[in-house]
């Protein structure tokens, strides 16, 4: 009786689901159509997407965002903000010499610009008596500000990648084929990309 209920309602869901013709095809005019599975007959070629023609029949719009974009993007964030945070981490073993405030690296993009503004230069004494050596440490501004600008660079490539998402043409394909439940059921299996 389970068996007969499921298979009732996967066949009103695949009534629900594939009203447009040419939408679902069962296993027998998948295979009549050429089409197969991975290692079989390749399938028809996509349409390229034409933004002043309409979306074929069968098809749909996809967007992703673009590769080519979000990972140099990624990338250069990434690697620029680990860098930052080897600097915080050393300027933080030597607080008491330190040229920045080094808590500002851990913010991205922005930490960096705060950093060079704020730093000074730090002056100190090595030594005793006669052998007293004084050494000062400049501010590496300019090389903050260098990492601030690759960060803004890497955060704004990642974000144009969603902002101008790459789009193609996916062609709609839902296939509805029988199936054994159990031991003595039978049903439909609906499976595909919509």
């Amino acid at each position: 009786m389970k068996s007969l209920v499921v298979g009732i309602f996967l066949a009103a869901l695949v009534s629900l689901v594939c009203p447009a013709k040419g939408l679902c095809q069962t296993a027998g005019e998948t295979a009549a159509s050429g089409e197969t599975d991975a290692g079989g007959l390749p399938e028809e070629e996509e349409p390229i997407y034409d933004p002043s023609k309409p979306i074929p029949a069968g098809y749909f719009l996809e967007k992703k965002p673009h590769p080519g974009l979000l990972i140099p993007g990624g990338a250069a964030w990434g690697l620029s903000y680990a860098y930052g945070l080897f600097i915080a981490i050393i300027e933080r073993q030597n607080y008491d010499r330190a040229t920045i405030r080094p808590g500002w690296l851990l913010l991205p993009v922005l930490g960096p610009f705060i950093a060079a503004a704020t730093a000074h230069e730090s002056c100190g004494t090595t030594g005793s008596g006669n052998g007293r050596d004084t050494y000062c440490r400049p501010p590496y501004r300019g090389a903050l500000a260098v990492l601030g600008g690759i960060q803004a660079v890497g955060v704004a490539l990642a974000a144009l990648a969603y902002v101008a998402p790459r789009k193609r043409l996916v062609r709609v394909q839902v296939t509805v084929t029988p199936v054994s439940i159990g031991h003595d059921g039978y049903g439909l299996s609906l499976s595909g990309r919509l």
